[in-house]
């Protein structure tokens, strides 16, 4: 949403949760939530592992992956979500999916970078790129969620969005109706880059609303590294089990 439009609402309407509709306190408004649908959203972090992002007990080491990744090939290096799939997270992933979400996604997005860019571990990345959709999915929805969310974590941490690094040149079903062999199968040369030569070895954050079995967001990945990035991170709003 551009910014010039965001201002004009914010004029027009005191800032409302975009959750729940209701008031937002005047100390945390940035972040486009109340505190209780702050919560709600949250509440289910908890210790995660680092490598697929699924939750796990807080004295498992996770860096080479969990007990539900261990044997997974991904081409990214780490996973940043939120919260699990579930609770007020996945009504509002699936509201973002509905032909008028694009908002809701970019709200969700800024929330999202406004608790991360206070993690003193973390490191920014060169550039963040959503998950690209066919055009033929846009056309039917009329949005892309995934970029939804992106704009919204490049507005939080300030750092650019680069929609155009990832295109999907065909059309495949959704991974959601598909085994998992048949989603890596779905995706194969599915997407392609169009990174510049300049951001060779950049650190890149793949951005997607939800990742189940990291199959999309892995297939993004190895077409980022494809075009010269030297890391990527998947960074999603829940974690899907």
């Amino acid at each position: 949403m551009p910014a010039w439009w965001r201002e004009l609402l914010s004029y027009i309407s005191p800032e409302r949760c975009h959750a729940c509709l209701g008031p937002v306190q005047e100390d945390i408004v940035e972040h486009q939530f109340c505190a209780n649908c702050t919560f709600e959203m949250t509440k289910g972090a908890g210790i995660t592992c680092f490598r697929c992002g699924a939750e796990v007990a807080a004295h498992i080491e996770t860096t080479s992956g969990c007990l539900a990744c261990l044997h997974d090939r991904f081409a990214f290096d780490q996973v940043l979500r939120m919260g699990p799939y579930d609770g007020l997270l996945r009504e509002i992933v699936l509201k973002c999916k509905q032909s008028n979400g694009e908002i809701l996604a970019e709200a969700a997005g800024y929330h999202f970078g406004c608790s991360l860019k206070n993690s003193a571990a973390l490191a920014l990345p060169t550039a963040i790129v959503p998950v690209p959709s066919h055009w033929t999915r846009l056309l039917w929805r009329g949005h892309n969620p995934a970029l939804g969310v992106a704009l919204g974590l490049a507005r939080a941490l300030k750092v650019p969005c680069r929609p155009n690094w990832l295109r999907r040149t065909r059309h495949t079903p959704r991974q959601t109706t598909l085994t998992p062999k048949q989603r890596r199968l779905n995706l194969h040369g599915a997407i392609r880059h169009n990174v510049p030569a300049r951001a060779k070895g950049c650190t890149v954050w793949i951005v997607d609303d939800v990742l189940t079995t990291g199959t999309t967001a892995s297939a993004s990945s190895r077409a980022l590294l494809d075009g010269g990035a030297g890391k990527v991170v998947a960074v999603v709003l829940a974690r899907g089990g």
